[in-house]
């Protein structure tokens, strides 16, 4: 997804994606996974954006 937004040609500016993952399981309380995966999306920004951030792991 990264590379598909970098490299789009078709966009009349510049864009950037940053987002963040959480494990899903079944019978875990959505709201727990949804905090999990807003925690990370503002690591995956602080950490210079443009990239996906799962848990301690950044990519971008």
């Amino acid at each position: 997804m990264l590379e598909a937004i970098r490299t789009c040609r078709e966009a009349p500016v510049a864009l950037t994606f940053s987002a963040g993952l959480a494990p899903f399981a079944q019978g875990r309380d959505i709201s727990e996974i949804l905090i999990h995966a807003d925690r990370n999306l503002y690591n995956a920004k602080r950490a210079g954006k443009d990239r996906v951030c799962s848990g301690t792991r950044c990519v971008g």
